[in-house]
């Protein structure tokens, strides 16, 4: 249940994106997000290299050891 209101809050995003003109932008780089990405998933923030160093950066946090 959770995961589909977090679905639901990432096209409601998506959606204001498109009313404001930036849809379809990374927002991390500012390039073009590819339409073959956008068609996969719609909403869609970032190019699959930013998600793909967020995701890594995100893994590397999470296995380091707490002192």
């Amino acid at each position: 249940m959770e995961s589909q209101r977090t679905e639901l809050r990432l096209i409601d995003a998506a959606l204001a994106r498109m009313d404001a003109g930036n849809c379809g932008e990374c927002v991390d780089c500012g390039e073009p997000i590819p339409r073959e990405r956008l068609e996969a998933l719609p909403f869609a923030i970032r190019c699959a290299t930013d998600q793909a160093l967020l995701e890594r950066e995100r893994a590397g946090r999470s296995s380091a050891p707490t002192l």
